[in-house]
């Protein structure tokens, strides 16, 4: 390896050629995986229209508000060991025993925790849905969990293995069954109904998902290495706080409108959300690239360059979350039932914006290893969110509910932008910026 001068790479054409050419050595298995993630998260968004037609508003916001409340224990039950695949994938050589250690750890940490997510949950479904109908849904919820979990484990083992075309077909293997299970049952208009297709979408995505993971399962020689697990535990235990604290802000925005607002506010809200929420796609797609190249860069001190990757990113993700928001208000003026609310569309779609362009910098100072100062930062300013909600519910405000989004997005941003300046003319060494990469895999995906 050449040794490293430390000077900074300016000439722009050399910059542009060695980013084509970056590119298209990626091409394929990054249009491969981009095509997978579009289906897998956003075939669920392309049939709202379809939930709301069959289930019916009430019903379909009713499974927004019941997932964002199980979304909150998903990682607690994990403790997210599903998060640490990737980074050991590359950095252990016993490939068998790393599958058979994590398989058991997250099955063990499952079913250990979830007396304690069961008793959360129940609290929490008996204030939105009532006492009879906990019982099924926290039985629901931790089915949820675990399919959630095990498709975070295997699609970790995919992408580890650059097994692209597996991830790719599975999505469209599920997909269509969805799809096709969506339309048959989608004039029963119960609730546990739609959770059910959603399992079942989780469930054939991992089934599909395992072949890759079989052969390691195959060739083990040890059950467990009590050793590594405890290496997996001190990578993934940190990220908890980060996780959970996401989870939260996202779940109690709809909680508290539903318990403070009309049932069709509660509907308009939560529809206007995901269908803005659904542009967070931009920014997890393009950090399948952009972040590994964030890493390398700080590592040969190539700030020039950092930043105008990041600048041009920015410029994209604003780009694009204008045209989303401005396409979609465009259909529902030509008669598409999007059933949005025009105003908090608009509040939260500019929140999304700003959320996509401080995933830049989140990545960039994840580089840097300042993933403390980038969770203090993001809970700091949760603060404003739950400020301006708490507000909104008591003067019973409505537009102030939507507006703590963007308050939310536009303070942390403001702070990462902050730290990111402070940090710029410091370089982490090759080992921290190692340690920070594999954060990536953990960031938050909807954010």
């Amino acid at each position: 390896m050449a040794e490293h001068t430390g000077v900074i790479e300016t000439d722009a054409p050399v910059l542009l050629q060695s980013g084509i050419s970056d590119l298209r050595k990626s091409f394929r298995p990054q249009l491969q995986f981009g095509v997978g993630l579009a289906l897998q998260k956003g075939l669920p968004y392309v049939l709202i229209p379809f939930f709301l037609a069959s289930f019916g508003e009430h019903t379909y916001s009713s499974y927004v508000l019941f997932s964002a409340t199980t979304l909150m224990f998903t990682n607690l039950v994990a403790l997210a060991i599903p998060n640490a695949i990737i980074p050991f994938w590359h950095s252990e050589s016993d490939k068998p025993v790393l599958s058979w250690t994590v398989l058991q750890m997250l099955v063990v940490s499952q079913i250990g925790l979830s007396l304690i997510a069961a008793v959360g949950l129940f609290h929490i479904y008996r204030q939105s849905f009532g006492r009879n109908a906990a019982v099924s849904l926290v039985l629901l919820g931790l089915v949820l969990a675990m399919l959630a979990n095990f498709n975070v484990f295997l699609t970790g083992v995919c992408r580890a293995r650059q097994r692209s075309g597996s991830f790719l077909r599975a999505q469209l293997f599920a997909g269509v069954l969805f799809v096709i299970t969506t339309v048959l049952l989608g004039k029963q208009q119960k609730l546990e109904v739609l959770i059910a297709l959603f399992l079942l979408f989780l469930f054939c995505q991992n089934a599909y998902l395992l072949g890759s993971l079989a052969p390691y399962l195959r060739e083990t020689r040890r059950l467990f290495d009590r050793a590594m697990a405890k290496r997996v535990l001190e990578y993934s235990l940190p990220l908890l706080p980060h996780l959970m604290a996401t989870a939260f802000y996202f779940w109690v925005d709809k909680y508290l409108v539903e318990r403070h607002f009309a049932a069709s506010q509660f509907s308009q809200f939560v529809v206007s959300f995901q269908y803005a929420y659904a542009q967070a796609f931009v920014s997890q797609a393009f950090a399948m690239y952009t972040f590994p190249l964030f890493c390398q860069l700080v590592v040969e001190k190539q700030d020039a360059k950092l930043r105008s990757v990041v600048h041009t990113y920015n410029l994209i993700y604003a780009g694009l979350g204008i045209l989303w928001v401005a396409g979609l208000l465009i259909l529902q003026s030509l008669g598409v039932p999007l059933k949005i609310n025009r105003t908090g569309f608009l509040i939260l779609g500019a929140a999304f914006v700003l959320w996509n362009v401080a995933s830049n910098y989140t990545n960039v100072l994840w580089a840097r290893f300042r993933t403390s100062a980038v969770t203090l930062v993001m809970i700091a300013a949760g603060g404003i969110l739950l400020a301006m909600l708490g507000l909104g519910c008591w003067m019973h405000l409505f537009v102030l509910c939507y507006l703590s989004h963007l308050g939310w997005a536009f303070f942390t941003l403001l702070g990462l932008i902050w730290l990111e300046h402070d940090q710029r003319k410091q370089s982490g060494t090759p080992e921290q910026v190692a340690g920070a990469s594999t954060l990536q895999w953990t960031h938050p995906e909807g954010i």
